[in-house]
């Protein structure tokens, strides 16, 4: 399904996919009463179940075919992600947290250390409640990082059973975490972590697999779906529901991915390119749509839509138009906004 050292379109695929999929999970009123019951609320806490465990899956599946990992001295490529990751992280929030949380709490009782400690090294609770991902992320790159930097050094066939184990290590830590701190992102490591190793392992499960017919694929992805669906509806507070969910929907997602990487490929392609700026900047502008229409007393059927469409678009304005910016578009400002 996926090959190393060919363009991964499927990845493309995913990530347009998964962005699609958080930005509408942001779309909505922040009273959830107002539309609970609803069919849209039943679709935003399903997306709920696996569009992140979606962006770690595609995080394990790079991973497992980068070349620049086996090429860079592993300090290297461990620095390299954290300015991508972290120095925007850091610089928005800094920038954004006086000025968000003013708008919050109408005044500036709420600036003291514990605060602004809070707001940083508690990423659930950052000015931007997305943010948390950007360091999980990063953590997740310095443990399976090193892991597969071992894999130039160890025989193809340990490969598998090396990243079984780590599965069913992390798969142990999801369902029975040490601590459930969300200081330094720690419950959401354990909450994620195991789709990155997972990634890998599809990654080289099917590396060398010739083609699954296209028929024998549409059926795999409509059951998997089907059943998903079922599980939601009738068994979705029981034990290890969720994660059923998850992983049937990311198999779905997969087989999706498959089918489509030679259709709407210049589409996939562009929009996959500013990913990570999209996710970045997409909730600041929902947010704000989010307090306009809430003064204005909108219901939540409007209000989503508009939501959603300003959580797509104004992001790629803002991409468009700091490219367009020749005095301040440089490297420099490529990192610190988090503009690719």
């Amino acid at each position: 399904m996926i090959v190393k050292n060919s363009r991964l379109k499927e990845i493309d695929i995913l990530y347009t996919i998964g962005t699609i999929l958080v930005i509408l999970g942001h779309s909505h009123t922040s009273n959830w009463t107002v539309f609970e019951g609803t069919f849209f609320y039943h679709c935003i806490v399903f997306i709920y179940t696996f569009h992140m465990p979606l962006f770690f899956l595609i995080s394990g599946i790079l991973l497992y075919n980068s070349s620049s990992i086996e090429n860079k001295n592993f300090v290297i490529f461990i620095k390299d992600k954290a300015v991508k990751l972290l120095v925007p992280y850091f610089f928005i929030t800094a920038v954004t947290m006086v000025p968000k949380a003013y708008l919050d709490y109408g005044n500036f009782s709420f600036l003291n250390l514990k605060f602004i400690f809070q707001t940083f090294f508690n990423p659930r609770n950052n000015t931007w409640g997305h943010f948390w991902y950007l360091p999980v992320l990063f953590v997740c790159y310095i443990m399976f990082g090193a892991l597969r930097k071992t894999f130039c050094k160890i025989k193809p066939k340990l490969i598998s059973c090396v990243l079984i184990a780590f599965c069913g290590l992390f798969l142990l830590i999801l369902f029975f975490p040490p601590t459930n701190t969300n200081w330094f992102g720690l419950k959401d490591i354990f909450n994620f972590a195991f789709y990155v190793p997972l990634g890998m392992l599809l990654s080289f499960m099917f590396k060398n697999r010739n083609t699954i017919s296209r028929i024998i694929l549409y059926l795999l992805g409509i059951i998997a779906f089907s059943v998903s669906i079922i599980i939601y509806s009738f068994y979705y507070q029981k034990p290890f529901a969720k994660f059923i969910i998850s992983l049937l929907m990311l198999f779905a997602l997969l087989i999706i991915s498959n089918i489509l990487k030679n259709k709407f490929e210049k589409f996939f392609t562009c929009f996959s390119k500013n990913i990570f700026s999209i996710y970045i900047y997409s909730w600041p502008f929902q947010s704000f749509a989010l307090v306009v229409l809430e003064k204005l007393q909108f219901g939540w059927q409007i209000t989503a839509p508009i939501m959603f469409v300003m959580g797509i678009c104004c992001p790629l304005v803002l991409i468009t138009i700091y490219k367009r910016c020749k005095i301040i578009n440089c490297h420099f400002f490529d990192l610190i906004l988090g503009i690719r």
